[in-house]
């Protein structure tokens, strides 16, 4: 329906108009009527019509001055004229006014519907040409924004290569850069902690959310000239740097950025920030400068942010392979011989130095670490193929944890799988040998009482032995210290609840632990996986 107000001072000739014709009949719906152009004037906000009849002279204000200031209001509306003065100034003024007809009364019915139609079908025509318009619109923006994203992926992604001119592209998509002073930032969600609250197919939602997140919270810093996009499992911004920016203010906003994502999405993010360069022709070395920057998250763990240093990564640039480095190796055989004579708490010990020399050279990517870890435990594999004692079940078990090595996101997580393999090693290699009887007894209690609040001190006391000789003891029987000891036999009970679907903070309660965090970070430490996805994992069909 099309909306008509008619606007007429005689009272006779307006209710004449409202009945002498079936408006209705021809999809028109008289919103309003009024006496005079003041009053009309007052009704345009609450009706908004389409189309306008209206007689021009009337008290107060006439019908020409009503289609003046109604349009400059910004009332969108065809007018028609319907005068009983053949007044050649009028017609003129109205056709100024984007008048449609000018019918003089008296008048037919039949002449004024056929003038309200022609207003009729130009309204039409202008609102289907305004809707082709904003589709058009709509589209040039929507192919606009891809246009822009495959651009700026492409620059980040290689070079300049042949006579591409940036900068007439940056105009020509309205890319919201400058062309020089510019670098840029990475965001990689980070997964082990992602996992327990979200699925895989969350992960595009995720990402909009966390660059409607950045948009939002990094706007400001750069002044409005900042663009993003997701690209390769990361998300990435572009954005030009200003003289009043510094590290220290760039940092606190990106902190910001790490909280506001924490608040609205529960999920922790690491960040690595490229170097400034001076034109848009290199925005690729900045990138691969954030993605070597993120790197860092595996040895300094995750919800870190990494700012690119040029002179700290040219003098670690000139250290040397983390596989030839003679103090490691050194270690590592030191481990080996200690493993092999049943010296179990120095092992423990000297796994804690040699991972500490890992995560001090932290310049090395994850995969020279994995390889080193990994030809590690070959090593542990052929130690242990000359014991009689090691099971054919540990030596599977070896297996496994080379399996697990590619999917560790962190040194530490690196760390607790190889720490948990070496203390079940040393319990595949002790199991024939008698535990010293202050150490059973001290087992015997936490198998006992594992879902109270157990301690170190107190199970001591118990055992009538110092704190310190118990922790002793426990490494040198059982390779382990007591607190890992009680955690990883929490974990192995929780486990059989787990099974049965239990709620996590029921089974969190039942073996000891009272806060459903602390229980699930211990879980994933101990197990790789979270507690959620455990029972997911093992539902039974």
């Amino acid at each position: 329906m099309v909306k008509l107000m008619i606007v007429e001072d005689e009272e006779i000739i307006r209710e004449g108009i409202l009945q002498m014709i079936d408006w209705q009949a021809h999809r028109i719906d008289i919103c309003a009527s009024a006496a005079n152009g003041l009053e009309a004037l007052e009704l345009f906000p609450l009706h908004q019509p389409d189309l306008l009849l209206t007689d021009i002279r009337m008290p107060q204000l006439d019908g020409l001055e009503l289609i003046e200031q109604a349009r400059s209001k910004g009332y969108n509306f065809i007018p028609v004229i319907l005068s009983g003065y053949n007044d050649f100034n009028y017609a003129r003024k109205g056709i100024l006014l984007g008048v449609v007809d000018y019918v003089l009364k008296p008048c037919r019915p039949e002449e004024l519907l056929s003038a309200v139609l022609a207003a009729k079908l130009q309204w039409e025509e202008q609102q289907s040409q305004d809707q082709t318009l904003q589709q058009l619109q709509l589209t040039w923006s929507k192919n606009r924004t891809l246009a822009k994203q495959q651009k700026l992926t492409q620059w980040i992604d290689q070079r300049q290569v042949g006579y591409e001119n940036r900068i007439l592209t940056v105009k020509e998509l309205e890319i919201k850069l400058q062309p020089t002073h510019l670098h840029v930032g990475t965001i990689q969600m980070d997964h082990q902690l992602m996992d327990a609250k979200y699925s895989a197919q969350d992960k595009d939602t995720l990402q909009y959310a966390i660059m409607n997140i950045l948009a939002e919270t990094l706007e400001e810093l750069y002044l409005g000239k900042l663009e993003y996009f997701a690209y390769k499992g990361h998300m990435v911004w572009c954005a030009n740097l200003h003289p009043a920016m510094n590290n220290d203010i760039l940092i606190e906003q990106l902190r910001k950025l790490q909280e506001n994502i924490q608040q609205y999405l529960q999920l922790s993010i690491s960040i690595g920030v490229g170097d400034e360069v001076e034109h848009i022709d290199n925005i690729h070395i900045s990138f691969q400068q954030a993605m070597k920057m993120l790197e860092s998250r595996f040895f300094n763990g995750v919800g870190s942010i990494f700012i690119y240093n040029k002179v700290s990564n040219t003098v670690m640039n000139e250290q040397d392979s983390i596989l030839v480095n003679a103090e490691i190796n050194m270690l590592e055989d030191e481990l080996l011989a200690t493993i092999g004579n049943g010296q179990y708490a120095t092992t423990l010990d000297l796994t804690e130095q040699w991972l500490d020399k890992l995560r001090v050279i932290s310049n090395h990517d994850r995969n020279e670490v994995q390889l080193k870890i990994s030809s590690f435990m070959l090593e542990l594999q052929k130690l242990m193929s000359k014991q009689a004692t090691c099971s054919f079940e540990w030596k599977n078990q070896i297996i496994n944890w080379v399996e697990h090595l590619p999917y560790a996101e962190t040194l530490d997580e690196l760390s607790v799988l190889l720490k948990k393999m070496i203390q079940q090693l040393i319990e595949a290699l002790s199991e024939r040998q008698v535990l010293h009887r202050t150490v059973q007894s001290a087992i015997d209690l936490i198998h006992e009482r594992y879902q109270g609040n157990l301690s170190l001190d107190q199970v001591a006391k118990e055992v009538f032995v110092s704190n310190t000789y118990l922790s002793t003891l426990f490494k040198q029987e059982l390779g382990t210290n007591f607190l890992d000891y009680l955690h990883q036999f929490r974990i192995e009970k929780s486990k059989q609840l787990l099974h049965n679907q239990l709620k996590v903070f029921a089974v969190a309660r039942m073996v000891g632990y009272q806060d459903e965090r602390h229980f699930s970070h211990t879980f994933k430490k101990w197990t790789g996986v979270t507690p959620t996805q455990f029972q997911k994992q093992h539902i039974t069909h």
